[in-house]
């Protein structure tokens, strides 16, 4: 004749059942889903905001506020930064006015956009802190330019646009270096960013220089588990 087994040892199966439950259910959580918590073969989406620092040579050197977002790429050691922000302004600045020598246009300016691609190397963790540097290329747009004052003809004025139309979108090199500091899938990040001078641009007294901060968030593994 059997005995029914006591209380205790039916507890005991149940903790064993339940275990070995637990284990089989960890062993089928997808290896993506720890990647997402690190950094290496991600994809981060991020939002950010900031300040650029930029000249003309009508009102010097100003200081705009700007938003936008950015798509990091990770792998171990490397990452791409793709990006595009805007910045809020209204100021002034001039191009040469044809036919008159030593005489300029002023140029109403209002707001740029800069769209940019940069590989990034990132060496490794300094305490809390990932930090990043590389080279990129940047594309900055004035989203308006409008002469000021009558022209003569419509070929005066056409003179005149040809030059703002030339000033108002630049390509330049890029450099840019920060630090990630990452928690679980979320991140905050703190960058700077320069491109150099163009003559031709209607930012034309120095280049343009921007520091951000924002927040990404791991949204994807960068390749297949």
């Amino acid at each position: 004749m059997s005995r029914c087994p006591s209380p205790l040892a039916r507890l005991a199966s149940a903790v064993v059942l339940l275990a070995t439950s637990a284990g089989v259910l960890s062993a089928q959580i997808p290896a993506a889903d720890t990647a997402r918590r690190a950094f290496a073969d991600s994809w981060f989406w991020g939002v950010k905001g900031g300040a650029a620092r930029f000249g003309t040579v009508t009102d010097g050197y100003k200081i705009a506020p700007l938003a936008g977002a950015d798509w990091l790429i990770t792998r171990r050691r490397a990452a791409l930064l793709v990006s595009a922000e805007q910045s809020f302004f209204e100021h002034t600045s001039a191009v040469a006015e044809p036919g008159v020598p030593g005489m300029g246009r002023v140029v109403d300016l209002k707001d740029a956009r800069r769209y940019s691609a940069t590989v990034l190397a990132v060496p490794g963790m300094l305490g809390p802190v990932r930090p990043y540097a590389g080279l990129g290329l940047a594309i900055d747009v004035m989203r308006d330019a409008s002469p000021q004052g009558d022209f003569e003809s419509a070929s005066h004025w056409a003179s005149v646009q040809d030059e703002i139309d030339d000033g108002s979108s630049k390509a330049s090199v890029l450099l840019v270096a920060g630090g990630q500091v990452q928690f679980g899938r979320a991140a905050v990040f703190l960058q700077a960013n320069a491109t150099p001078a163009q003559t031709r641009s209607l930012w034309n007294r120095g280049g343009v220089a921007q520091l951000e901060a924002g927040f990404r968030f791991n949204v994807a593994p960068s390749r297949e588990y």
